[in-house]
């Protein structure tokens, strides 16, 4: 009877353990869903590696190397408090993107559109009409692990 519990118990470890092995193939296998954050991660590798002190030949500032006017733009449309120079501390470099998102690209920005943010992002409120943004744009979304 012994024999017998302890076949019962390794069938029952073998079940367990190929139930786990098929979940964590399926989970790998599964597409990942890029979220905001690999967003803003990708951006900031693309543009300074995500350094918050990067400083650009034309201006720019902080991880995501905005420039002055793409800052301008965004505290115009959404009534900020806040100085160019806070672009090194990334809440505001992301508050500072996403007002700029949601005044030039709303709809991309609720549809989690990476390719058409990244191309506005790089371009400018015309970055989708501008050839050089493509590769920026695919550069940042194979980063992401998005399609």
């Amino acid at each position: 009877m012994e024999k017998k519990q302890e076949l019962t118990v390794g069938y029952i470890l073998v079940a367990i353990a190929l139930g786990l092995l098929t979940w964590i193939s399926y989970h790998n296998l599964i597409e990942h869903e890029p979220t905001l954050d690999d967003f803003y991660h990708a951006l900031g590798v693309v543009e300074s590696n995500n350094n918050d002190y990067a400083r650009g030949s034309h201006s720019e500032l902080g991880r995501w190397q905005v420039t002055p006017a793409y800052f301008q733009d965004s505290v115009g449309y959404a009534d900020l408090d806040v100085a160019f120079d806070d672009l090194v501390v990334p809440s505001v470099g992301r508050t500072i993107i996403k007002c700029y998102m949601l005044r030039y690209a709303p709809d991309a920005w609720h549809n989690e559109d990476w390719h058409s943010l990244a191309r506005i992002h790089h371009g400018g409120w015309n970055g989708m009409n501008r050839e050089h943004t493509k590769a920026y744009a695919d550069r940042v979304v194979a980063l992401m692990g998005a399609e």
